[in-house]
Formats: C-alpha cells, structure tokens, sequence
C-alpha cells in the first residue's frame, strides 16, 4: 500500500449489498453529501 504525503485525499471504494428497498442509495447520499433522503423512488 502506498503512503499518502500530508494534506492528500485518501480514496476508498465501497460496494453496498442488499435486498431492493434498504436503504442502501440512502446510505451512500447521506454519507457523500450530506442530505437525507425520506422518500422511496
């Protein structure tokens, strides 16, 4: 693994399973931009 030099941004990927329904494009909202999703699509 490379180190990261003071003052970079790290860089994760992320993979979210789950049944239809979850919650999981909610989670990944909140967590990127900071709102908060109330209603299913």
């Amino acid at each position: 693994m490379s180190k990261r030099k003071r003052g970079q941004e790290a860089e994760f990927k992320i993979i979210l399973v789950g049944d239809s329904g979850a919650g999981k494009s909610c989670l990944l909202t909140r967590y990127v931009k900071g709102q908060f999703v109330s209603e299913h699509q």
